[in-house]
């Protein structure tokens, strides 16, 4: 019941299905059930009080028998960069707990090839008379949604039914159809698993592309958003904005399952991956070289914490990163703004006393580090004052509000180029 199985559980609910949502976290189960959805996402409140209220939908931390089981649990990465799919074994130990003949199982998390295949192997060695596509189904379907936008994305988007036989791809297909009003793609279990993978993927290597992009020209003394501002004038040119790194659930993640099951075809995707783990600590350097021409102590107030902006997930964050080795430094006054995330999430990393409202932190702080660019930090209602500090921008905010100005990069104390 988190990020995707909460959303995916309501919106089946108020599809007309009769739904429960399973997890093991007792304390989860109850907040939701009392109308609390634990996850920050627009309309997500107004919708669980929905399908609470008309019984459609409930948490419980008891597996019970469903005629569709949907698998939407993390599959993150060991110590050494493997797969840990230790999660979905476990839900699939509770699902065959209960399940019956004629059930389907959807999974929806991301995983690596072949995957399913082995979901359908685990069930069958349980259930030796069981045969595929005809006893129960079994289907790789991916999420694909966007964090902020997950309900429209549900709807909308395009998916992909990796059905591990014709069969449970037509069976599957019957629950989708419910919501989905884009394209629905039949394919196998392994392409769909791959797909995935592929999206993600992409994705990291064009930030890659980015970051290099950001530590050329910063070597150059250039201002990389600019660079890349006027580079993308070229009509096949799209080079994204470099950030102080990558993070979240996926494509921090994803690569490395395509580098674990193919090490030999994988060597761009991981460099990709060497770079970006690369750039958060570049970003650090940059930060503490430009505090070394500060006489005496200087207030530095870190703007944003999430893995990315406007939302309030702090998974593998960069930003998050810097803030934590930061907070070791004795030699500045480090203050935080994250307007996204309850203060008690942060405690972990940073004092309680060093987290502030943005407006109050721009007005105490000698030095403004922009790292998540969310749209409730307005810097354009701070232009004057932001000119008398200091400003290191790693997201491209500065850049945005002030690349129209005739004195952009002249009378604006601490841009990147001046640090630099």
């Amino acid at each position: 019941m988190g990020y995707i199985g909460l959303p995916t559980a309501i919106i089946a609910a108020e599809k007309g299905f009769e739904v429960v949502g399973f997890d093991i976290d007792e304390q989860r189960v109850a907040r939701i059930n009392s109308f609390d959805p634990v996850i920050e996402e627009p309309e997500i409140v107004g919708r669980l009080d929905f399908v609470l209220k008309n019984k459609s939908f409930r948490a419980t931390s008891e597996i019970e028998s469903a005629d569709y089981y949907i698998i939407a649990v993390p599959t993150p990465l060991t110590s050494e960069h493997g797969v840990d799919l230790s999660f979905v074994w476990s839900a699939l130990d509770f699902i065959m707990l209960v399940m019956q003949s004629g059930n389907s199982i959807i999974l929806e998390s991301t995983v690596p090839v072949g995957t399913t295949e082995k979901i359908v192997q685990r069930v069958k060695k349980h259930n030796p008379a069981w045969e595929v596509g005809k006893d129960f189904f079994a289907a790789h379907c991916p999420e694909r949604v966007l964090p902020g936008n997950i309900f429209y994305e549900l709807e909308h988007n395009d998916r992909i039914i990796g059905g591990y036989d014709e069969e449970s791809s037509a069976q599957v297909t019957q629950f989708y159809r419910t919501f989905v009003k884009g394209n629905i793609y039949f394919k196998t279990s392994r392409l769909a698993e791959m797909v995935k993978l592929i999206e993600n993927s992409s994705r990291d290597v064009q930030i890659a592309f980015a970051h290099q992009v950001a530590a050329m020209a910063e070597a150059a003394k250039l201002n990389p958003y600019e660079v890349i501002h006027m580079a993308n004038k070229h009509p096949r040119v799209n080079v994204l904005n470099p950030t102080c790194g990558v993070g979240g659930h996926c494509i921090a993640i994803d690569p490395y399952f395509l580098i674990e099951s193919f090490p030999q075809q994988t060597q761009l995707i991981a460099q990709a991956r060497q770079v970006n783990n690369m750039r958060t600590q570049q970003v650090i350097s940059q930060i503490c070289r430009a505090l070394q021409d500060f006489d005496g102590k200087p207030t530095v107030l870190l703007a944003g914490l999430t893995y990315k902006a406007n939302v309030d997930d702090l998974r593998e964050s960069p930003a998050l990163k810097i803030a934590a080795q930061l907070a070791q430094l004795d030699t500045i006054d480090l203050l935080v703004a994250e307007p996204n995330v309850a203060p008690i999430q942060l405690h972990e990393y940073v004092a309680p006393s060093q987290i502030v409202n943005f407006n109050i932190g721009i007005e105490k702080a000698d030095v403004v580090v922009l790292l998540v660019a969310h749209t409730s930090f307005n810097l354009q209602n701070h232009m004057v004052l932001l000119q008398t500090k200091l400003v290191l921008d790693f997201c491209g905010s500065w850049f945005k509000v002030t690349q129209d100005s005739s004195n952009f990069l002249s009378n604006v104390h601490g841009s990147v180029e001046k640090e630099l």
